[in-house]
């Protein structure tokens, strides 16, 4: 299915579709190895992927891609659990085209979409609350992570649950 949008703003033409096979899962891999410590590789997309309530999108510029979002419909809501965009494109409206595009789709089946981001990713929390999420919980020890002068040392930091409603 392809979710085909652009936005005025970003000069380059964005297009948003659907996963539609595993050999993909490579190159969301090595978006989310530059964007996370604790980043997801293949196999792991994969096995979240099996789960028959999983879905991946990914955000694509002259057939590139440059962004994902991984995500699982729950009874009465969806739940983000991964997106991001490679380093050389952020900052020019991928993340919004992806959140705009799965949101406006998603809002309209179910009730609500949460994500869980960490407390100390400001970036990630503006970013969410720029998009019309709004902080609802906070999940004590949620995430294991590392201190930025430290990487090889653990700490367990809380989670912010930020949830978009239509």
């Amino acid at each position: 299915m392809d979710l085909d949008v652009s936005e005025e703003s970003v000069q380059h033409k964005i297009q948003v579709r659907y996963v539609d096979n595993f050999q993909e899962l490579e190159k969301i891999s090595q978006i989310d190895s530059l964007s996370f410590y604790n980043h997801c590789n293949k196999k792991n997309l994969e096995n979240i992927l099996r789960y028959k309530r999983a879905f991946a999108a990914v955000a694509l510029e002259q057939d590139e891609i440059i962004g994902f979002i991984v995500y699982y419909a729950e009874k009465n809501h969806y739940v983000i659990v991964r997106m991001a965009v490679h380093p050389d494109h952020r900052l020019k409206g991928c993340g919004k085209i992806l959140i705009e595009k799965i949101c406006s789709k998603l809002s309209l089946l179910k009730k609500h979409i949460d994500i869980v981001v960490k407390e100390s990713n400001v970036g990630a929390q503006l970013f969410f609350k720029s998009m019309n999420f709004n902080v609802v919980e906070t999940i004590r020890e949620k995430f294991t992570t590392y201190h930025d002068d430290l990487p090889s040392v653990p700490y367990i930091e809380d989670g912010l649950v930020f949830r978009f409603k239509k």
